[in-house]
């Protein structure tokens, strides 16, 4: 789970190197930056909770088994407020690439 973390950090911490690049329209700048910043703090986020959430769970632990009602809250609360958001940062990302490849300047087609 880590390293997942990890490579989503490098992942989004590459793209962030882009947010001065040339895109077809101000919006999709705006966005590209967004979704950039969101795709590297998310994960740093999920490490920062889920040590933060194994500390308490396993200190909880050693007073002996209590029923975890918070634990029914947080899978569905970090779905919702984590994942989603992540997958539809990465997911722009991807198509963005994609997209912008149909918008190259002119000096793209200069034979060298």
């Amino acid at each position: 789970m880590l390293g997942s973390l990890i490579s989503g950090v490098i992942f989004g911490g590459i793209h962030c190197l882009a947010r001065n690049f040339q895109f077809p329209t101000q919006m999709e700048q705006t966005l590209w930056r967004a979704c950039s910043l969101l795709s590297t703090c998310i994960p740093l986020l999920a490490i920062l909770l889920t040590t933060h959430w194994i500390r308490v769970h396993n200190a909880s632990e050693e007073d002996g088994p209590k029923f975890d009602s918070h634990g029914k809250i947080t899978g569905p609360l970090m779905l919702v407020v984590l994942v989603l958001p992540y997958l539809l940062a990465r997911l722009f990302i991807m198509v963005e690439i994609f997209r912008t490849l149909l918008y190259l300047p002119p000096e793209a087609y200069i034979e060298t």
